[in-house]
C-alpha cells in the first residue's frame, strides 16, 4: 500500500510555488497502518448516540453512525441443520473445513472466491456473504449465536425450491 501526502490549496496557499503532491512515495507497512487506525479509533470513536450537525465546525465534532447489512448464506447439512445454529451451540462435529467457495461478486460482475467453513486456528466459522461492495464474510465465534434480521429464505437442494432465474 502506498500513500501520498496531498494538500488542497486554500487562498493563502495558492501562491506557493512547490506542490506537496507526490512528495511521499515510501510504502506504509501493515503494522504502521494498524497502529494509525487504532489511534484514530481511540481518539474519535464513541458508542454514544447523539445528534450533531453532519459536518464538523470549529471546536464542534460531528458524530455519524454506520449500519451495515449483509446478505448471508447460512448453509445447512443433509439433515437440514443450519451451520449458524451448530456453531452457535458450540458444536464442531460435521462443520465443513475452511475453504474458498465461488459466489457472484457484484462489483466485479463475475464469480469470485469467498471463505466458507470452520477456521479452527481462530475458533470461528466463516459464513459467505455479500454486501453492496462485493463479497465478505460473517465471522461467527464458536458458542455464540448469531442474530439475523428479517426472514430466512430456504433455497436449494432439500428445500423444494429451485434457484430463481435472475437474468432471463
Amino acid at each position: 500500500m502506498c500513500a501520498q501526502v496531498a494538500a488542497a490549496p486554500s487562498a493563502a496557499q495558492a501562491t506557493v510555488d512547490k506542490s506537496t503532491i507526490g512528495e511521499r512515495t515510501d510504502p506504509i507497512d501493515k503494522a504502521t497502518y494498524v497502529k494509525w487506525e487504532a489511534d484514530v479509533i481511540k481518539k474519535f470513536y464513541t458508542s454514544e448516540q447523539k445528534q450533531t450537525e453532519m459536518l464538523p465546525m470549529a471546536e464542534q465534532i460531528a458524530v455519524v453512525r454506520k449500519v451495515k447489512y449483509i446478505l448471508v448464506v447460512d448453509a445447512c447439512d443433509e439433515e437440514g441443520s443450519c451451520f449458524s445454529e451448530k456453531v452457535g451451540s458450540g458444536v464442531t462435529e460435521g462443520l465443513p473445513e475452511h475453504q474458498h467457495v465461488q459466489l457472484w461478486h457484484l462489483n466485479k460482475r463475475k464469480n469470485d472466491g469467498v471463505r466458507f467453513g470452520h477456521d479452527v486456528a481462530n475458533g470461528i466459522f466463516k459464513h459467505p456473504a455479500c454486501d453492496l461492495g462485493g463479497l465478505t464474510n460473517l465471522r461467527q465465534k464458536l458458542g455464540e449465536p448469531v442474530a439475523f434480521a428479517g426472514t430466512a429464505v430456504p433455497w436449494g437442494a432439500g428445500t423444494g425450491e429451485q434457484r430463481p432465474e435472475l437474468y432471463p
